[in-house]
């Protein structure tokens, strides 16, 4: 895997450019983000499990909105209530829709996805452990990371990147 000084580079020979003269690296690394998270974001929506993680998170008593992760991209995959290694089961919208303003307590049989959050159903009466599979969405590139993408691709950021800064270049001189 290449990281990201390594595409910087590669970026900079393709704009013939070795140094920092036109385009700064600022400039370059927000191009280069732009396209890792867009391309990321395609392979998330077809190869989800590329992209897989699981997080252990507790329940607060009489709270049913439980935070997943900051990472959480847009699916949840499964949620293992681990003090029984017993999957709680996707609830229904409809459902979702006809228990929303009561006060049913229990241990949590049924989850929604609620933005970044889980909805639990019932509402938890005490601590309960799960365990929380979802798709993530990698950070923005930094420093010297490693692209989180299949190996052999890491020439579409670049390319892509560069055909920002160029496309960015032509409307800066019209």
């Amino acid at each position: 895997m290449r990281t990201l000084t390594e595409i910087v580079a590669f970026a900079r020979s393709m704009l013939d450019e070795e140094t920092e003269v036109f385009w700064g690296d600022t400039e370059l690394l927000r191009f280069i983000n732009f396209e890792y998270q867009a391309l990321t974001s395609e392979l998330r929506s077809s190869y989800s499990h590329m992209y897989e993680k699981s997080v252990d998170i507790s329940t607060i008593s009489g709270e049913r909105l439980v935070s997943i992760a900051s990472d959480f991209a847009f699916q949840v995959i499964g949620v293992i209530d681990k003090d029984n290694d017993v999957a709680l089961e996707p609830m229904d919208r409809r459902v979702f829709m006809a228990t929303k303003g009561r006060t049913y307590t229990g241990r949590p049989v049924k989850f929604d996805v609620q933005g970044r959050n889980l909805w639990l159903y019932p509402c938890p009466d005490m601590v309960y452990n799960l365990e929380v599979h979802y798709v993530y969405a990698p950070p923005d590139l930094s420093g010297s990371d490693e692209v989180d993408f299949p190996i052999g691709y890491e020439d579409v950021i670049a390319l892509g990147a560069v055909r920002r800064a160029m496309m960015k270049d032509r409307q800066d001189t019209t």
